[in-house]
This record gives structure tokens, sequence and C-alpha cells, in this order.
């Protein structure tokens, strides 16, 4: 059964755990307290000071990343789905950079979801992007939005609810697009820090330098109040 969040100091918020189907807490390991045994590998990667405990410790290079295998309760994210996880850049990010994604087949475009970073008519802004089909056409819908400052926390969530997808940052909603359809899932794995299948097939690529922390995967659309929760409960200690 999904566990709690473990935060110390902020507030005392309850985290959502209903359509919980990976967690990631990365406190030395990357075990999934989901329950549902979606572990994590880690590639060249190490742990370090976390938003709540530990957190995941990246390179931004040589395929610094975590892969999560596909899975049955991974699978079900095809028809609503939230992404939700606090990242911390140690510089600007320069391009595209991954906090979580997953892509579908061998396809650059569309991914099935892809949370994180990249550049808009030479601007770097947070990303939320998801890919859906419908009637054999293929849609994709995405949000640039927000100001990335290197050196901090931040909190970033994107949801689909089967018509729009939103992006929050620090449990705020700050950009919607409106789309539909269903997400094609695949058995292409879950990608943390960077993504497997970027402009050549099965190679990693726009790995972050950073750290990321508290991951959360969820099969349904959470509400703006869920997000707000989960922001609040998932705050923790200081912002460094």
């Amino acid at each position: 059964m999904p566990v709690g969040t473990g935060a110390t100091g902020g507030s005392t918020a309850p985290a959502p755990d209903n359509g919980l189907v990976g967690y990631w807490r990365f406190d030395g390991s990357p075990a999934d307290a989901s329950g549902h045994r979606n572990a994590g590998t880690v590639i060249n990667a190490s742990f370090g000071r976390g938003r709540v405990g530990k957190a995941l410790d990246l390179t931004g290079s040589d395929d610094s990343h975590v892969t999560v295998r596909a899975s049955p309760s991974l699978g079900r994210m095809d028809r609503r789905i939230t992404v939700a996880a606090w990242v911390f850049p140690r510089t600007l990010p320069n391009g595209f950079r991954v906090v979580a994604s997953r892509q579908i087949a061998a396809l650059m475009h569309p991914d099935q979801f892809y949370l994180g970073f990249g550049t808009q008519h030479g601007t770097v802004r947070y990303k939320w992007h998801v890919g859906t089909t419908e009637g054999g056409k293929t849609r994709e819908a995405s949000i640039y939005a927000g100001a990335p400052e290197p050196g901090h926390w931040v909190h970033l969530a994107g949801v689909y609810d089967g018509r729009t997808i939103t992006l929050y940052i620090d449990g705020r909603a700050i950009g919607h697009q409106p789309t539909k359809g269903r997400i094609p899932v695949d058995d292409n794995p879950v990608t943390i820090g960077a993504e497997e299948n970027g402009p050549v097939p099965f190679v990693v690529e726009n790995e972050l330098d950073g750290r990321i922390d508290e991951v959360r995967l969820y099969d349904r659309a959470l509400s703006a109040r869920e997000i707000r929760a989960l922001y609040k409960g998932t705050r923790g200690g200081a912002d460094s």
C-alpha cells in the first residue's frame, strides 16, 4: 500500500494516494513506495540532499538517469494521468531537460508524457507535454510556461483529464491546453532525469543536471486542490 510522504517541516497536508501507480522517494534507493513494485534502475547517478530526505542526484551527462520497466500498473495511464516531482536544477537548463518522461515506440514525437524544461522562442520554460491518439489521428499538446531559476527547489505537476492538459508550478496552475484522445501505452520504460527515445531510438538524451525528489505517477487526473495538497505535503525542509 502507498505510504504517506515522510515530510519533515513545512505543512502536514496529506498527499493523495488514490490512483498512485509509481512513487519514488529516492531516499538512498530507486524503490517504489506505491505498492506496485515499479522499482527503478539507477544509471550513472547517485543520491544527495533532497527536498524530503534524500534525492536522486544527476550529472547532466553520461546517460545519467533512472529507468523504470513497463508494467501492468504503469500501463493504466492511458486515459488520465498526473506526473509530479520536486526538481532542483543546478544550472539553467539549456534546450530540453527531462524530469520524467515516457515515449511511444521509437518515435521522437509525440511522447506519452514529458515533464521538465524546454526552450520556446529562445527562452527556457517549464514544459508539460502529452501525446494522444483518436480515430487514427495523433495529437500533441504542450505547455511552455514559467521562468525556471537554478539553485532552487520547485514542485512541478502535469495533469491530463481527458479534455485538457494543465501544468502546475508550486501548487499553482500556470497553463492549460485543450486536447483529447487516449495516451498510447507500450512497453517503453518510464525515465526519470532523461529520455530514452530522443532523436535517435533507444539512445538516452536530454539529461538533467540537478536533483529530483518525490516523483509520483497517477493513473487519474488529480484536482487542483489535490495538487495543492501534494505540494504542501511534500515541501520538506530547506531550499538547497
